[in-house]
């Protein structure tokens, strides 16, 4: 199982793809995304009652953001034993189910009245390129154990950069 930074507490989010790559995050620029490739950032904290997820992407990137819950757990066991379970990547069916709730709130409108490029459906945030941008995930107790946003990256390929904070 590939393994990827988490901070539970807040913090840089690195990305893995569906193939298990990690792409780390570098700096304050985020992770470098490979056009026609997806990716996952892993941002739930079950001891959060309230989230917050931000997202930034660079010009070059085109990019749709969709968020994942899970609540099958990633060790069975628990505890460490009897090896995995459900993988922060997996991708076998029924394990990881789409949040699209058409009351989501997502927000992405910058300082200088932007949008990055992106157009917000629901819980989808389409990023079409040429802009650099954000988007901030605001969700409220959400019930879901784990949480990731997935990022397929279609024609071209690009910087994102995830930082997420939990609340009790």
């Amino acid at each position: 199982m590939t393994q990827v930074r988490i901070n539970a507490l807040g913090g840089e989010i690195d990305a893995v793809s569906a193939a298990g790559v990690p792409a780390p995050h570098e700096g304050n620029v985020g992770c470098t995304l490979a056009s026609g490739t997806t990716y996952y950032f892993v941002v739930g904290d079950p001891d959060s009652t309230y989230k917050s997820v931000h997202l930034t992407w660079d010009a070059a990137i085109i990019v749709t953001f969709t968020l994942w819950g899970c609540d099958l757990p990633l060790v069975l066991g628990e505890m460490g034993g009897g090896g995995a379970d459900t993988t922060n990547n997996s991708q076998a069916k029924g394990a990881w189910l789409q949040i699209n709730p058409t009351t989501a709130t997502v927000y992405n409108v910058s300082d200088d009245g932007t949008t990055g490029g992106a157009t917000v459906t629901n819980a989808t945030v389409a990023v079409a390129g040429g802009t650099a941008g954000g988007a901030i995930y605001d969700l409220g107790n959400v019930p879901t154990k784990r949480l990731r946003i997935r990022a397929t990256v279609a024609g071209t390929g690009g910087k994102v950069r995830c930082v997420t904070h939990g609340k009790e």
